[in-house]
């Protein structure tokens, strides 16, 4: 959840999606491992081509969390309905 915060607050201060993970990313580094490794492969799988929704809806099928699930279906919600 604090990762989530974190990009959510990157990107209120003018940051664009990717750029909000990435960042998040970097600074969760090797204290939360796991974080950082899932928000690396969404961040490749965007640079490869697959478009918002299809990454973070990978993302979610591929976690537990409850609360990741949660935000990649506001993400995925979002970006569906503009």
């Amino acid at each position: 959840p604090t990762a989530m915060d974190l990009c959510v607050l990157c990107m209120g201060a003018g940051a664009d999606f990717p750029s909000a993970l990435r960042f998040v990313a970097n600074e969760v580094g090797e204290t939360h491992a796991v974080c950082h490794e899932e928000l690396s492969l969404l961040l490749d799988e965007l640079e490869l081509g697959r478009t918002r929704v299809q990454a973070m809806a990978a993302l979610g099928e591929r976690t537990e969390s409850r609360a990741v699930r949660d935000f990649t279906a506001a993400v995925c919600q979002s970006e569906t309905k503009g």
